[in-house]
């Protein structure tokens, strides 16, 4: 099974010359080719870019590519193919490490789309701002915080359904994006503030 790309590769075969179409391997003659710059997780796996998945199909593809260009397979070939192997192993286990987990893979969709700058690290999501204030100040005088921890899961579970949501978009304008990137920030503060009650209650 070969990777085929979502645009066509415009570099020649470097043992046959030919164009190739598909990778890793040269339709012509076979041969390994270098693994492209700029190639996304999603490209490399033939996934979607989409935040809806089949565990299973990603599963397969990542196993049945990496069998083929593991590099244990090119020890006795030339330096340049065993190191191309090498290069494509590596990004294969770094893209499925991405696309098998949710959170990673909503990742993986704002670098494709270059905007990772939308996850915002130090502003507090406005709709989560009196609870956060409010869980501050109750840190601060030491009050119990089981009730809290309630309210937030309750906001945690009022988040599964703009998951949904969001899953079933696959073509990603600046708005999508922004929504994404907006719920990615939710969830973080959310789980930062449970693990936060959950530690001082251990």
């Amino acid at each position: 099974m070969a990777v085929e790309l979502r645009s066509r590769s415009n570099t020649p075969c470097w043992h046959c010359s030919r164009a190739s179409e598909t990778l890793p391997f040269c339709k012509a003659c076979g041969k390994i080719q270098e693994l492209p710059e700029g190639l996304s997780a999603f490209a490399l796996l033939n996934e979607p870019t989409s935040l809806r998945f089949s565990a299973d199909a990603l599963r397969g593809s990542y196993f049945a590519l990496s069998k083929q260009v593991h590099p244990d397979r090119f020890g006795n070939l030339t330096p340049r193919e065993s190191l191309y192997a090498s290069r494509w192993s590596r990004a294969l286990n770094q893209a499925y490490a991405q696309l098998k987990e949710r959170h990673a893979r909503a990742e993986a969709i704002l670098a494709t789309h270059g905007k990772e700058g939308l996850l915002k690290k130090g502003a507090v999501p406005v709709e989560l701002a009196e609870d956060y204030f409010e869980f501050q100040e109750k840190v601060s005088e030491g009050e119990d915080l089981t009730d809290f921890l309630k309210v937030l899961g309750a906001r945690r579970e009022s988040m599964d359904g703009q998951w949904r949501d969001i899953e079933t978009i696959s073509e990603w304008n600046d708005a999508c994006l922004k929504r994404l990137a907006d719920l990615m920030t939710l969830g973080r503060y959310i789980a930062s503030m449970e693990n936060d009650i959950n530690k001082r209650k251990a």
